[in-house]
């Protein structure tokens, strides 16, 4: 039996009133190691990520969405930013200000981010997800040295715990992050 240590990361979804009613229940159900507020409905922002870091979560905010003004006004209660690949460039300005993740989609992106001062690189989509292309596959992390990996998420069609433990046999990955899988039941 493969026991786990992956870190888990759980993302959410566009945040409705009713979402974040059910955020605390989830929290405290799935206890993730990692949370990242992705959405661009800002009322709930600030509200996030006091209630992960009252519960110890290392939280993140999706820069997509925010502009400048509202990103500076919420961004100093966030651990860190996390970063979609068209905003490579902004990695070197945010890591000397806090955490950066950074959303990549091949092994080369991954490596490229890290080395530039991502702290973290989620690779996607790893399994079949809605509107997200042809899937990388398991194996594609099995391609990353020891070093990356261990810096690195999986994402993408992570559902199901049996996709977890797939995702568990690979040798030093740092974690994996969802939207879905936390939407279930434990």
């Amino acid at each position: 039996m493969v026991v786990s240590t992956l870190k888990t990361y759980l993302i959410t979804p566009e945040v409705t009133l009713s979402y974040f009613q059910t955020l605390p229940s989830i929290l405290e159900s799935f206890s993730p190691d990692y949370a990242m507020y992705r959405s661009a409905n800002r009322a709930f922002a600030k509200d996030f990520a006091l209630l992960c870091r009252a519960r110890n979560i290392t939280c993140f905010i999706n820069s997509q969405g925010f502009d400048d003004k509202a990103l500076d006004s919420v961004l100093p209660y966030f651990d860190g930013i996390h970063l979609k690949s068209s905003a490579f460039f902004l990695i070197k300005h945010f890591s000397s200000q806090c955490m950066v993740g950074f959303s990549a989609h091949t092994p080369q992106e991954v490596q490229d981010a890290l080395q530039n001062g991502a702290h973290y690189a989620m690779l996607s989509p790893i399994f079949a997800t809605p509107n997200k292309g042809t899937p990388l596959g398991v194996h594609i992390l099995q391609t990353l040295d020891s070093h990356t990996l261990s810096r690195t998420f999986a994402l993408g069609g992570i559902d199901t715990p049996l996709k977890v433990k797939q995702l568990a046999k690979i040798h030093n990955l740092y974690g994996f992050a969802s939207i879905r899988y936390f939407l279930g039941e434990k």
